[in-house]
């Protein structure tokens, strides 16, 4: 049995409950949901209560890649992004060794993509992979400012270099890559800002895709995230530290024809036209919470020690985060995901009483289809029909590439 291991416990993927439910009437405040529309936004509102099926994963892995054959430092590290092609196989993004690997359906890494450097198909600073509906895979080097895309096979087609200039008196910088247009005809970006507000620390992201003429375009408004667990100036003005490892991000994916994003702080998942206004928002009335020493450390300690055990060192930390952050809160989403059939993956934040996180599943329209649950250091990367790519990090820092079957569990 194929497993994955967290500081002598099991890794193999924990899939403990999946809640499943039929759609409900509009009315019904149920697992499905209540409807509504607000100004041609239809916002649906769910309570999540637990429901009478599950979705599990399977006990053992379809596949387990725990690193790159034939290679003098075989290990996988800096696996951030994967994406499954249309057949099924899987395009893991190696960051730390700038490639990008193939994999097929029985775990082989059959190419790799991509190397080290500044010509034609290689990459200083990796983002990606993004597959297209079309097929096309595609990768953004972010220091070379150029986007890169290859066919499915991974032959290198060209890349085009883009712009640094958003408007005329400001320069963009893409600090996260969102994904492709639905057809490879954009690349969806999201950019950070930090100015100071009224003496607070603040994080201000926007949106926006790259042209066909290699030009940034903003999509929809400028995100101002809560100042919650952001920096405040000491006596002399400056900024000890400008925020907690529990501080608001901004999350979003393309999603089809759609970008979902959200606050990481509230759980609001706005699915937006690309280059166009909101067409809906999901919600849950869930508050974010204050964080408890565990969840400081877990959120610094992850991906790579994925307990609530504190060493004097860390516990010190933690103390002089909660000085300097009083109204930090804990995250209630840590990742957004998005399959092919436009279903959004809402991954939550860990739970530290549990080291689990859940992962919840909303249909095109908004309607709740279900969870499954995964352990603390144990990443979603993708999802197709019922196979579910993940990563997890190994006691040595490592990492390894899995995917498992998705299948329903009698209640």
């Amino acid at each position: 049995m194929s497993k994955l291991y967290r500081s002598g416990l099991t890794l193999a993927v924990v899939a403990l409950s999946l809640a499943c439910s039929e759609r409900p009437e509009p009315a019904v405040a149920d697992a499905g949901g209540v409807v509504r529309d607000s100004a041609g936004v239809r916002i649906v509102s769910h309570g999540l209560a637990t429901s009478d099926a599950t979705w599990a994963l399977a006990d053992s892995a379809v596949w387990r890649l725990d690193g790159v054959p034939d290679r003098e430092s075989p290990e996988l590290s800096g696996v951030e992004r994967a994406a499954f092609l249309g057949d099924g196989r899987l395009v893991v993004g190696h960051r730390s060794v700038r490639e990008m690997l193939i994999v097929d359906a029985m775990g082989v890494v059959v190419r790799a993509i991509g190397r080290q450097g500044s010509g034609p198909g290689e990459f200083q600073l990796l983002m990606g992979p993004f597959v297209s509906r079309d097929g096309l895979l595609s990768a953004y080097d972010i220091r070379a400012r150029r986007l890169s895309t290859f066919d499915s096979t991974g032959a290198f087609l060209g890349a085009r270099s883009s712009s640094q200039a958003l408007t005329a008196d400001s320069t963009f910088t893409p600090t996260s890559i969102v994904g492709m247009g639905a057809h490879g005809d954009g690349l969806f970006v999201l950019s950070y800002a930090s100015p100071v507000v009224d003496g607070v620390m603040t994080i201000e992201g926007q949106l926006a895709w790259l042209d066909s003429t290699a030009v940034w375009q903003r999509v929809g408004p400028l995100h101002r995230l809560p100042a919650t667990g952001m920096g405040r100036p000491a006596a002399n003005g400056s900024f000890a530290l400008t925020r907690s490892a529990l501080a608001p991000t901004l999350l979003a994916t393309t999603c089809g024809d759609h970008i979902v994003y959200a606050d990481t702080h509230q759980f609001e998942i706005q699915r937006t036209a690309a280059k166009g206004s909101a067409t809906q928002s999901i919600r849950t009335d869930w508050p974010a919470r204050e964080p408890t020493d565990a969840d400081y450390a877990i959120a610094m300690a992850l991906p790579y020690q994925a307990d609530t055990t504190r060493s004097p060192e860390l516990q010190a930390v933690v103390d002089n985060m909660r000085a300097q952050f009083p109204d930090a809160r804990v995250p209630l989403l840590s990742a957004l995901h998005c399959d092919a059939a436009a279903n959004v993956w809402a991954s939550l934040a860990v739970d530290p009483s549990t080291l689990t996180r859940r992962v919840l599943s909303f249909a095109p329209d908004g309607s709740f289809r279900g969870e499954f649950t995964l352990l603390a250091n144990v990443r979603l990367l993708a999802i197709h029909n019922d196979q579910v790519a993940v990563a997890a990090a190994t006691p040595d820092g490592s990492e390894s590439v899995a995917v498992y079957s998705l299948h329903n569990v009698a209640p």
